[in-house]
Formats: structure tokens, sequence, C-alpha cells
């Protein structure tokens, strides 16, 4: 049997569109299921239609975002109505169409080319939430601030200035002032530079 799921968005126009496509395929809207688009994403319908399939069924959806909240969602409930309930999916999207039942056709190489797109949603799904997570970090520890320029350099300045005139004096070479003060060789010359110190000048540093 045939049936249709679709998420009613406040696209009138779209959904007619899609409702009507969809109508073509099933042949019964008897079968055809519809929830409402919300924050809450709640499914009742869906829940239902599920109930309702059986091996060897055809499911038609508007979208693959209506089969889960998250690409991880997606992927495996493609996966539960694939392998458990063993039932081809269709999704009439114009931007990302798909239909199992081309993959069955194509064999092992079709075979590949699903799994594929569930790891590609599964991956994408796990690159989201470490975003998300990161961006409740910084929120959380205040790291949100943005910074423009080179970070400061983490070091004792007074160790620093100290160590920076006697390299000026020429007392130690660049090495001996690096392991003073734990400062790697480009990151000594550029704050040397900047703050006055000059190598064989004494006395150099800005007030």
């Amino acid at each position: 049997m045939k049936f249709g799921y679709l998420r009613v968005s406040d696209h009138l126009e779209e959904y007619q569109a899609v409702r009507s496509q969809m109508l073509e395929l099933i042949e019964d809207d008897r079968f055809l299921f519809e929830d409402i688009r919300s924050k809450e994403y709640d499914r009742k319908n869906y829940g239902f239609l599920c109930g309702m399939l059986r091996a060897g069924d055809v499911l038609y959806v508007d979208s693959l975002d209506s089969l889960g909240r998250t690409p991880e969602q997606m992927a495996l409930e493609w996966v539960h109505l694939r392998e458990e309930i063993c039932v081809d999916v269709v999704t009439l999207s114009k931007e990302l169409p798909l239909d199992s039942r081309h993959f069955k056709e194509l064999g092992p190489v079709g075979k590949e080319m699903e799994d594929l797109m569930l790891r590609i949603l599964m991956y994408v799904s796990g690159v989201q939430r470490r975003k998300q997570q990161e961006g409740k970090l910084k929120q959380e520890t205040g790291a949100d601030t943005k910074h423009f320029g080179r970070p400061p350099l983490q070091l004792d300045w007074e160790l620093f200035h100290k160590t920076a005139q006697r390299w000026a004096d020429g007392e130690i070479g660049v090495q001996e002032a690096c392991d003073i003060t734990g400062s790697a060789r480009s990151s000594w010359y550029k704050y040397a530079k900047e703050a006055g110190y000059v190598r064989g000048n004494k006395r150099t540093r800005k007030s």
C-alpha cells in the first residue's frame, strides 16, 4: 500500500502543491496523514501512521526533516522505516529528493550510497551538537566576547623588562632571554621591539 505524510507549514501554496502531488501518488486521501509544523515538533498523526505501515508499503513524505528534528533523528528514523518496518521511503522535496527504491535497484552500489547518506546526516548532526556545546560553554564562561588582534603574551612582565634590558645591553643572548622568560624567539623579538628594547642600545625602554 501507499501512504503519505506531510507537515503543514504557513506556506499555503507550497503545501497545496505538495499535497496534490502526494494524493496523485497514493490515490486515496484516507492514507494521507498530516501534522502541523510547530516548535514542539508534535507528530501524533505520524505515530498513528507508523502503526499502520507493513513490510512492502511505500511511504511518501514531503521532506526529510519530517522524519526528525535533527539530522541524526532523520537518519535513525530512516533506518527504522527501512530496516525494521521494511517499507520504502520517498521524499518529494525538490532540494533533496530521495527514493529508497532506487537504492535497492542499484544493488550493492545503492546500499553504499544509502549508507553514505546516513553517515553524512550523522556527521552533520555531530557538528551541530559540538557547535551548540561550544556556544553554551562560551556563554557560561564569558568567553564569547570577541577579541581583535594578537592575543596578549602570557609573561611575567616585570621579569620580561629586566631581561629585555639585559639583552639590549648585550649581557645575555636571545636564547637565554627566551629561556628566562619562557618566550618563543618570534614573540620575543616582536614584544621587545614594541617595548622599545633594541640590541646594542642602552636604556631605550619606552616610558
